[in-house]
């Protein structure tokens, strides 16, 4: 039987953590071929329309979904390298999350975990620094029982969300400018050695620039909304939200970032081991962990 942990909630039963834990070993090179593929998916789709098949120029938000969807990908892995998941050793975790994820995406490590590691350690408290997010943003109360009201507003609290994000993340000037370096040394440059500056200038714009500035910040509050209730004094396991949605684990919630319960209470485990984990915690101890689970199928479902 389960203990009670009143802080988290839930705890696994003692007979079951040595299965638990011993996922927490760390799959080098899978991991590694997960951020590669996400910059596959960011820039071959609309490189292959841009320059070998403009007749399929209408394609384009087809392939700015994929792009997005793997934009957040390298966010989501920005969020494990952070917790050290990415490689076993810390400089080797952070210089890896660095150049394939964080700096791509106009962040860094360090600074990504200077906010989520208060986050998780003082989840729910006046020191977790995403509860004023959420209450300035009113996200928990985001109507999910009529998806054309809900994406109106979502979209409604795009202006203030976003510079909260960049805040919280820790982004500056500096940052950026690393960033913008990263892009034209090896984006803008070797596109430009194929073709000409100014193709590879609008590439970059039409691939990045635009879904990323335009589209991400969407995808990423509809997927922070999804994870916390900070409406009362709740445990970790009864203010966080599971989204296993086939929605949730393809676009919102990309590399198994829609378990985010099982992340806040065992954050060591990487996130391709978390629906294993899951599947035997459900087996061997399912009765106690359903009753503190709160999980949505559905964008558009209460849990």
């Amino acid at each position: 039987m389960s203990n009670i942990d009143i802080e988290n909630g839930y705890s696994l039963p003692i007979d079951l953590k040595k299965e638990v834990y011993s996922f927490r070993e760390i799959k080098i090179i899978y991991g590694i071929y997960l951020f590669l593929l996400d910059h596959l998916l960011i820039w071959m789709p609309v490189f292959l329309i841009f320059f070998y098949a403009q007749t399929l120029w209408p394609l384009i938000p087809f392939a700015w979904l994929i792009s997005i969807r793997s934009m957040r990908g390298l966010e989501c892995l920005v969020h494990e390298a952070s917790h050290y998941n990415v490689l076993p050793y810390k400089a080797g975790n952070d210089f890896v999350g660095n150049f394939l994820a964080a700096i791509p995406v106009f962040s860094t490590v360090e600074h990504y975990r200077n906010s989520h590691s208060r986050h998780h350690a003082a989840f729910g408290t006046d020191n977790d620094p995403d509860k004023p997010r959420h209450e300035k943003l009113n996200l928990f109360e985001l109507d999910r029982e009529h998806p054309i009201r809900f994406f109106v507003q979502v979209i409604n609290r795009i202006p203030k969300y976003v510079p909260g994000w960049w805040k919280a993340i820790g982004t500056t000037w500096r940052i950026t400018t690393i960033s913008l370096f990263w892009h034209f040394v090896l984006v803008i440059i070797p596109v430009s050695i194929l073709y000409d500056l100014q193709s590879a200038l609008q590439y970059w714009g039409i691939t990045f620039f635009i879904p990323f500035f335009m589209f991400l910040p969407v995808l990423r509050l509809i997927g922070e909304a999804a994870e916390h209730d900070y409406s009362g004094k709740l445990s970790v396991a009864a203010g966080t939200f599971s989204n296993t949605g086939i929605w949730h684990k393809i676009v919102i919630h990309p590399h198994c970032d829609g378990y985010h319960t099982l992340h806040h209470l065992y954050a060591f485990i990487p996130h391709y081991s978390l629906p294993e984990v899951d599947r035997i915690i459900r087996l061997k101890d399912g009765e106690n962990w359903l009753r503190y689970l709160r999980e949505r199928k559905s964008v558009f479902e209460d849990a």
